[in-house]
């Protein structure tokens, strides 16, 4: 996103004032980015591993899933062209048909 350069307080003051209040479409969802940008520059790296352990579950969870799928490593040997996300939901190895580790 655009806004890592900018101090966060001008970008809350900026968006957050004329945007919201004006009913914009999306500011809503602008305002949440925001937010997170700012937690994310205000919490230590201990805090951000203990939200995303305990305080966001479903995501640790999706991440050990993708750890124990193999699918880091498959994105890492498809190279510097990638894959599609419309590639990867037909891919076996996303689907978890390959073997799994534990």
């Amino acid at each position: 996103m655009a806004w890592t350069n900018i101090p966060a307080s001008n970008i809350i003051q900026a968006t957050a004032g004329d945007s919201f209040v004006d009913n914009l479409p999306e500011a809503r969802e602008i305002l949440i980015d925001l937010c997170r940008l700012l937690i994310a520059s205000l919490e230590r790296p201990s805090e951000a591993v203990q939200r995303m352990g305990w305080a966001e579950p479903v995501r640790a969870a999706h991440c050990r899933l993708a750890v124990n799928i193999g699918l880091f490593e498959h994105l890492q040997d498809l190279g510097e062209d990638g894959i599609t996300v419309k590639a990867l939901a037909k891919d076996p190895v996303a689907q978890g048909s390959s073997s799994m580790r534990s």
